[in-house]
């Protein structure tokens, strides 16, 4: 679980924590899953476009 801080250095901007963590409780996802895919898909929404080469779309490539 969050205990409410962002370890400095571990590269999770904290403006997100609020919706991994709500995210967390309505879905049982761990946050740091959601994180994950947020930085792997998006490097946390500084894509330029959010869109990808096969059509997905938004923060964590959602195919619409």
């Amino acid at each position: 679980g969050f205990n409410g801080t962002v370890t400095p250095g571990a590269g999770i901007p904290p403006e997100y924590m609020q919706y991994y963590l709500a995210a967390e409780k309505i879905y049982k996802v761990d946050w740091y899953y959601l994180a994950a895919f947020h930085s792997v898909e998006t490097q946390f929404s500084t894509h330029p476009t959010m869109i990808s080469s096969v059509g997905a779309e938004g923060h964590l490539q959602v195919r619409p």
